[in-house]
């Protein structure tokens, strides 16, 4: 979870700086702990860290701060974890979640990385609607911007989508050779887009990159 400094923290850190360093460390050794907790007992973390995102994903006033937990939690728990029988169906449900709010929706995108291995799984039924979710994100744009007063928030939200094409080009060129064909169609069309939403060149050049 990322965090700020608060009042108590200052109890027992004599700087901000201080008190982030530690967070960082300690937030790496819990992350370590729950991947070799995965190694020995794979289905009872998984268990845990389903249950964990279908109760975000069902919860429409869940905090930024548990978001940024379980993308973080997910990751750690998936990278061991990847031949779990309940995958496919929990990257299923997580496609469908929909949310206005840019942070929320960039840690949404880091729940479809940590689970987009699933997709190896059952691909005819997965890859595509996976993909359209985050090529859904590439264009994202909050209500009354343009494409020359877009926030800081916004250009996260299309940064980390295109960021994750290019990610799992590298990780799962197998898949991509198997839709090569639709993916450069729709970055075609995306190049093409005009209004609001019309990606940027660094946006497309990243998206053909994937490619």
């Amino acid at each position: 979870i990322k965090t700020e400094p608060c009042p108590y923290s200052q109890l027992d850190f004599d700087s901000d700086e201080e008190f982030n360093s530690f967070f960082n460390r300690l937030r790496t050794d819990l992350l370590d702990a729950a991947r070799l907790a995965t190694v020995i007992a794979p289905h009872i973390t998984f268990a845990s860290a389903q249950n964990w995102l279908l109760s975000v994903l069902n919860n429409p006033i869940t905090p930024l701060a548990e978001w940024e937990a379980v993308a973080c939690f997910l990751d750690a728990v998936v990278s061991k974890a990847k031949e779990s029988p309940t995958g496919p169906q929990l990257l299923e449900r997580c496609l469908t979640y929909q949310t206005s709010d840019p942070l929320i929706f960039s840690e949404f995108l880091s729940c479809v990385s940590a689970l987009f291995t699933f997709v190896q799984h059952d691909p005819q039924r997965l890859l595509q609607p996976a993909l359209e979710r985050i090529f859904t994100a590439v264009l994202y744009i909050q209500p009354g911007e343009t494409f020359e007063t877009r926030s800081k928030t916004t250009r996260l939200v299309r940064r980390h989508a295109c960021s994750l094409m290019v990610k799992i080009s590298l990780q799962h060129p197998s898949l991509f050779v198997q839709c090569f064909n639709y993916l450069q169609s729709t970055i075609d069309q995306l190049g093409k887009t005009e209004g609001p939403s019309k990606p940027s060149r660094m946006e497309i050049i990243s998206l053909y990159e994937a490619l």
